[in-house]
Formats: C-alpha cells, structure tokens, sequence
C-alpha cells in the first residue's frame, strides 16, 4: 500500500512540534523586542505557551491598564509574579493584590502571600502597603517590607525588632536604614543578622570595628568586605586567624588604595574588644 495514501502519523507529529518550534521561537524574539508596539504584545498573550507569556511581562513598555487587563486574565502563578513585579505595575494594582482582592483571584489561593511580598517590596508600594505590612502575619510579607528602600524609619526598627531572623536580617541589609536601626542589628543574637549590619554601607565606623572582632567569622567577614569598613577595622582583619577573612580584607584593602604602612602605628581603641563582645 503507498505511504502517499497512509502518511506516517508519526511523522507529521514530529513535523508539527517542528513547527510550532519555529513559531514559538520567532514569537520570543518579537516579545523580546523592545520596540515591539503593545497590541502586538497583545496577540502574543493568546499564546497557549506559559512562558511566552512570561517573555512579554518583562517587556519594559508594558502600561499599567496593560498589566492590570493581564493579570485579571492570567493564570500562570510564575506569571502573576511577573506582572506584579513590572516596574509599570500600578499602586492600585499592588494594593488589590495585598489587600487579597477576590476580583482578582481566590482569596485563599495557594501561594498568595509570595505574590502579596512581591507587591510590598515593590517600588510603588503605598503607605498603607508598607504600613499594614510590617505587621502582617506572613514572614515573607514583612521581610519584603524589611527590604524596601522606601520603608519609613518606624517600619524599619519593628523589623530589627521583629521575633523571626529572616526579618531582622532583611532589613540589616537595607541600604536606607538608620544608624540606630543598623546599630541594633549588628548587636543581635543571630550571626546572618549581625552579618548583613557588618557588610551594610551605612553601618556606623564604630560599630564596624568592634563587628571586626566578633566571635563569628561570618560577621568578620562581612565587615571585611564593607567598602566602609575603617581602615583600623580591616587593619585587625588582615591578620585574623581565618584565611577567608584575611583573603577579603586584603582584597577591600588593595581596591580601596590603603597604604599599610601609614597605619602600622595606630592608637589602641580606649576599650580593646574582644571576641566575645556583643554591641
């Protein structure tokens, strides 16, 4: 019997995905595009193919009506995170997603609270978003609060103050927060804590130096690499008995064009810390 008259099904299968290959490829190079206008962003939406649509949620042309329209459509949870996380996402967006909005989706959909923390650690998290956050009930919640550059002050010392570690180390690393916020963290009891303070820019000189000195050589660590770390603090790190810590106290040292022996002659501090001292 003629294979023209009984073409091989599994052929034509293998011909298809071929095909939808090639046009998915293409699709991804057009989503990719930043000159690709918005209603052709649009058409690529219709796409059965989940990351195709995930390719389109990165483009950086996206309007707010735009992401807004898509997310009450999507149903994609790596999707949904996309949107949300779009630098174009509207407050009124964010806000409806914090506040669990059942317009939006099921209040009680799994995975919520990862999408309510992409909405509090975003740029355009309002007041009521950051305020109502600090407080909320879910760890991810607050720790995206803890790390937003635009948290007030307030919001910040109840994150240093916070019960859960990942919260408190959150916001040691937050690069607005206060000297007495980053003073507090740098004394906690948890060394990742006092590691984010120790490496934090804004930590205060003093504190950093008796950081230089703790017991954990993760937070000596961290104050080793600090680009403001006191030269008195990462003359001590320079001969810590731990190689690692040496090896990047040396590297801040040399790319900050330290001249060691202008330092070898320094003052003792009024109170020489110890290794077991706590700020």
């Amino acid at each position: 019997m003629s294979t023209a008259l009984n073409p091989d099904p599994t052929a034509e299968m293998h011909e298809e995905a071929h095909e939808r290959k090639k046009e998915l490829r293409i699709k991804h190079e057009v989503a990719e595009d930043p000159n690709t206008p918005l209603e052709t962003l649009k058409t690529l939406l219709a796409d059965d193919d989940i990351i195709l649509r995930h390719t389109v949620y990165q483009h950086p042309s996206l309007t707010p009506q735009f992401l807004d329209e898509a997310f009450e459509k999507e149903e994609g949870h790596s999707n949904l995170m996309a949107i949300v996380a779009h630098t174009n996402a509207s407050t009124a967006l964010l806000e409806k997603v914090f506040r669990r909005c059942p317009m939006l989706f099921d209040p009680d959909a799994e995975d919520i609270d990862a999408l309510r923390g992409v909405a509090a650690g975003h740029d355009n998290a309002t007041p009521f978003i950051l305020e109502e956050g600090i407080k909320d009930v879910s760890v991810g919640v607050r720790c995206a609060v803890a790390e937003n550059p635009k948290t007030p002050q307030e919001f910040l010392m109840l994150a240093a103050e916070d019960g859960e570690r990942d919260v408190r180390f959150a916001v040691a690393g937050n690069p607005n927060a206060a000297a007495g916020i980053l003073l507090k963290t740098i004394g906690d009891e948890d060394r990742d804590v006092r590691h984010g303070a120790a490496a934090n820019p804004n930590t205060p000189a003093d504190a950093l130096y008796g950081a230089a000195f703790d017991t954990d050589k993760w937070v000596r660590e961290g104050v080793a690499e600090n680009e403001s770390a006191p030269r008195e603090a990462l003359l001590a790190l320079l001969l810590d008995e731990d190689e690692s810590v040496r090896r990047v106290a040396v590297e801040n040292w040399k790319s900050r064009g330290f001249d060691q022996a202008q330092d070898t002659a320094l003052p003792p501090p009024a109170v020489p810390p110890t290794r077991s001292m706590r700020l």
